[in-house]
């Protein structure tokens, strides 16, 4: 998988140009292989490229401390899951965007819940 580097097995068509889509068993994420002069190539459809799935986005978010947190820590989260340095900040990005980690609460020592989710005072 280009996005978990996880191997994926299908049964691809005997012919070339033959494809195929299939999901990924780690990630999730949708793929189409297709058979080339070269051999077998695997990748995401061009709609998805930009996609985490959720399983990717909540194994970052276990992974990520407190903040604030230290320079590049998305490269030693992407080296301990196997995964690019773009798929984990585009992860990261997402916890930002759902409220997990919001840019304005660095110095918060609570992020385990979306920012909508917390309780408002009464």
């Amino acid at each position: 998988c280009p996005l978990c580097s996880s191997g994926v097995e299908s049964q691809i068509p005997d012919f070339l140009g033959g494809m195929v889509t299939l999901n990924c068993k780690k990630c999730d994420v949708e793929l189409l292989a297709s058979r080339a002069g070269s051999g077998v190539n695997l990748r995401i459809p061009k709609g998805n490229s930009r996609q985490v799935p959720s399983r990717i986005v909540e194994l970052v978010r276990e992974r990520l401390p407190k903040r604030p947190w230290p320079t590049h820590i998305h490269k030693s989260i992407a080296a301990d899951l196997n995964l690019s340095n773009g798929v984990v900040s585009r992860a990261i990005g997402r916890l930002i965007e759902q409220g997990f980690f919001p840019l304005d609460d660095a110095n918060s020592t609570e992020q385990a819940e979306p920012s909508d989710a917390r309780e408002s005072p009464s």
